[in-house]
């Protein structure tokens, strides 16, 4: 907003980055997708309380947590630090009025949706220990990782821990792929 002179008025808000909505558009999708796989899921016998459908349940609640605190981040106004010269402010208002905004970081968003991607690819053809430490590799390096061995050893890490706690402690079934 601007005067009559063409100055900015101090109550002018500062930009959003609405591309920030991205993930939590995707979460609300997970978690909706999770739920109807619920309520479609045919259970055997009564399910208890951590029954087949309890775990789903935590994942839904949680994606749908994450999305709105996400959501609520990008239209909080977010308080500028004072500066030091007031000309300083003067100088970052554009020609609209806005002071300029961090731009998402489109490169990360595609390395990492292109990861999740290609994992959904992989997965029962290649199996999850190599495709999960792919998965997480790729998103640590699209997360800004620099060290990519490092990314792998604690992609395969992760991997292993998760294929020894599903298959063996609880019994889920993890496809095995080319190493089953």
């Amino acid at each position: 907003m601007t005067g009559d002179s063409g100055t900015a008025t101090p109550s002018a808000s500062p930009r959003r980055d609405y591309g920030e909505l991205i993930i939590p558009a995707v979460l609300v999708l997970v978690g909706t997708v999770v739920v109807a796989g619920i309520v479609t899921m045919d259970e055997a016998g009564d399910g208890g309380l951590f029954g087949a459908k309890a775990f789903p349940w935590i994942v839904a609640v949680l994606c749908y947590v994450v999305a709105v605190l996400m959501a609520v981040s990008v239209f909080r106004p977010t308080p500028r630090p004072p500066s030091a010269d007031p000309g300083d402010e003067a100088d970052l208002i554009l020609d609209h009025g806005h002071a300029p905004a961090e731009a998402s970081n489109w490169r990360s968003v595609v390395i990492v949706v292109g990861g999740v991607l290609l994992f959904i690819l992989i997965l029962e053809p290649i199996g999850w220990l190599i495709s999960g430490t792919l998965l997480f590799a790729i998103v640590a390096v699209g997360l800004g990782a620099r060290n990519h061995i490092a990314s792998v050893l604690g992609g395969l890490g992760i991997a292993a821990v998760i294929q020894l706690a599903f298959s063996g402690l609880l019994g889920i079934y993890i496809p095995p792929g080319i190493l089953g």
